[in-house]
């Protein structure tokens, strides 16, 4: 497993889920025993990803061309996983705006809220200053940006407070 992120799942002794978006692994992956040994669960491409516990998770990929889906929620529980048991993504649809977007960084802070940073796929040298935000658990999506920031600045990480309020780090010039 060579992956884009890995992250702990709380509420488990020694799990981790990888994800992945590189030729040599892309999709996600679990391991219940530290690293050790991984178990593929799709071969979707997946940018990052976050857990609040075994069952509540989040993995953000690429808007398809008209703007949909990118956003995929974790259905399972790591927690109880025996062998055989299906794990699995479900694509979240009406999330961006805009098309050829991607996820650069998200906090999952609980089994509703979840906060991620977009970035412009199609030209990934532009500043990233769009967010998404779900209050509901993907059910509906909100859209939007920080105003007032320079034209270089760029959000860099994410953490929701609530539905409401979240704090981005920024990098850039002024």
């Amino acid at each position: 497993v060579s992956p884009n992120k890995l992250v702990y799942v709380p509420g488990t002794i020694s799990t981790f889920m990888a994800s992945g978006s590189f030729s040599t692994f892309r999709g996600t992956a679990y391991s219940k025993d530290g690293g050790a040994s991984w178990t593929r669960i799709d071969d979707v491409t997946h940018l990052e990803i976050d857990f609040v516990n075994p069952t509540t998770g989040w993995s953000g990929g690429f808007s398809k061309a008209n703007g949909v889906g990118g956003m995929y929620k974790f259905s399972g529980n790591l927690a109880a996983t025996l062998s055989g048991t299906s794990l699995s993504w479900t694509e979240k649809t009406n999330v961006f705006t805009e098309a050829s977007r991607g996820i650069a960084a998200m906090h999952v802070l609980n089994d509703n809220v979840l906060w991620a940073i977009t970035y412009n796929s199609s030209n990934a040298n532009l500043a990233s200053q769009e967010f998404i935000r779900t209050p509901d658990g993907g059910t509906t999506w909100v859209n939007g940006s920080i105003s007032g920031l320079p034209a270089n600045a760029s959000m860099e990480t994410i953490h929701g407070i609530s539905a409401l309020e979240a704090f981005v780090s920024v990098t850039g010039d002024n």
